[in-house]
């Protein structure tokens, strides 16, 4: 579960991450393999920051069902297998670029 790990360290509520701004909290990360608690993340359920998961290396498994926009390389030099979205409207320029 990825939400324990944001923020200072020490864990966040969900009320928290309700209006964490999610920037780039997970580019270059390789130990991410899953992430399934961007729910959590109301404040960019809509559409999730730009290049998100760029270079997470190990990551294979995403649930984005509560967002309509894949973001702009968004999953780009990812090892991105399984991606869940069935509300999508919209797929960045770049998304899977360079995906393994």
């Amino acid at each position: 579960m990825c939400i324990t790990y944001f923020g200072d360290g020490t864990g966040i509520t969900r009320q928290d991450a309700s209006v964490a701004n999610l920037g780039t909290t997970f580019q270059n990360n390789t130990e991410i393999s899953s992430f399934n608690e961007f729910k959590y993340f109301t404040k960019a359920n809509a559409s999730p920051p730009n290049s998100l998961f760029e270079g997470c290396s190990n990551l294979e498994e995403v649930d984005l069902s509560s967002a309509t926009t894949i973001s702009r390389n968004q999953f780009i030099r990812s090892g991105i297998r399984n991606v869940n979205a069935p509300n999508l409207v919209t797929i960045g320029m770049g998304a899977f670029s360079e995906c393994s």
